[in-house]
């Protein structure tokens, strides 16, 4: 059972819970949802539990991380509007405080807008070297973000302490907020082979309604590798949002037992 399917922190599973936590921003469109195929029936069950009914499903058919998977999302959107907005969401995380998420998100709508890929940033509270750090710079605009003037990800742990001792580094939450037209540029110029192998699969890929099934092969030859790495870690065209919205990545268990204790759960 992939972590995001199961009820880490209510009675909902988290993937649920991301899906749940859109509800109050204004325009945005129903989910475009990135899953194994063999988690199909999953998610699907999940959904109808919610009452969410996807915009589109893409149904990937192996693992290659959330670089091939983003770039999937963004040319299957391309397709309808370029310059629509993507919001990406990790399936994996705690927020608390969804009024102060709602706000970065419309906070990096117009640096997206213009092209940028914004990144949304939380305090560092401990150096934590299972996540990414990222570095704001000067204010674009008088929308709220900054241009994001450095990217580490995952770094060793005296690193990491080091990057908090600074005062300046936020982590990296993983959420991001592009247009489809400018994730597609940034794949082009930083990772196009990913770019090209994931054109081959949707351009052979199978679809029935709104479900997209990428053809295997060419999405096989896609490397393995982050959205962080593809792209945010090397683009200069990133930018940031700070929020401090109680946000926790689960990505290990003293991260799981820190997103119970502050979420009640048994």
């Amino acid at each position: 059972m992939p972590k995001p399917f199961l009820p880490l922190l209510s009675r909902r599973s988290v993937f649920q819970e991301t899906l749940l936590r859109q509800a109050g921003i204004p325009g945005l469109m129903p989910p475009v949802v990135v899953c194994n195929e063999a988690h199909e029936e999953l998610a699907n069950r999940q959904m109808r539990d919610i009452d969410c009914e996807p915009f589109m499903t893409i149904l990937e058919p192996c693992r290659r991380n959330t670089g091939p998977a983003a770039v999937l999302a963004a040319l299957a959107l391309a397709e309808e509007d370029r310059e629509a907005v993507v919001l990406i969401l990790p399936a994996d995380h705690r927020i608390g405080d969804h009024a102060a998420y709602r706000g970065a998100v419309a906070a990096g709508l117009p640096a997206a807008a213009a092209g940028r890929v914004v990144a949304l940033g939380a305090p560092a509270r401990s150096p934590d070297p299972a996540l990414g750090y990222i570095l704001a710079g000067q204010p674009i605009g008088d929308c709220g973000a900054r241009q994001m003037d450095g990217f580490v990800e995952k770094p060793q742990a005296s690193e990491a302490a080091e990057l908090l001792a600074t005062g300046r580094w936020r982590w990296n939450c993983g959420i991001y907020v592009a247009t489809a037209n400018g994730l597609a540029a940034q794949c082009a110029r930083h990772c196009p082979d990913i770019l090209s192998n994931c054109h081959a699969a949707m351009g052979g890929a199978g679809r029935c309604g709104r479900v997209i099934r990428p053809a295997a092969r060419p999405f096989g030859m896609c490397r393995s590798v982050s959205f962080d790495d593809a792209v945010m870690a090397v683009t200069e065209a990133g930018a940031i949002v700070g929020v401090d919205m109680d946000w926790e990545d689960i990505g290990n268990a003293d991260a799981l037992a820190r997103a119970r204790s502050v979420a009640g759960a048994g």
